[in-house]
């Protein structure tokens, strides 16, 4: 299963002697996206995320749309408020 959004496969790195695969980080709360489902209405388009960035989701009404991420985006939405990330490349 998908939801649109294309992650760069980890990166090999080495902690204290022991290697570990390395994800983008991608963080959000329970209100944005609960079940798949929910994760899937709030993507359209094909969205990339690069191996090395980071993603923090903070609010209910986010949606992304061709969303392109390089680097470390935070997005903080108020309650009532509806935010909509729309075909951008974000590079940081």
């Amino acid at each position: 299963m998908q939801a649109g959004v294309k992650i760069d496969a980890p990166k090999l790195e080495t902690f204290n002697g022991q290697d570990v695969e390395v994800w983008p980080r991608i963080v959000w709360n329970p209100e944005w996206g609960l079940t798949f489902a929910d994760v899937k209405m709030k993507l359209n388009g094909v969205s990339s995320i690069s191996q090395h960035s980071t993603l923090v989701i903070e609010g209910k009404n986010i949606l992304f749309d061709n969303v392109n991420l390089d680097g470390t985006l935070i997005v903080r939405a108020v309650e009532s408020s509806e935010v909509h990330l729309i075909s951008s490349s974000m590079k940081s």
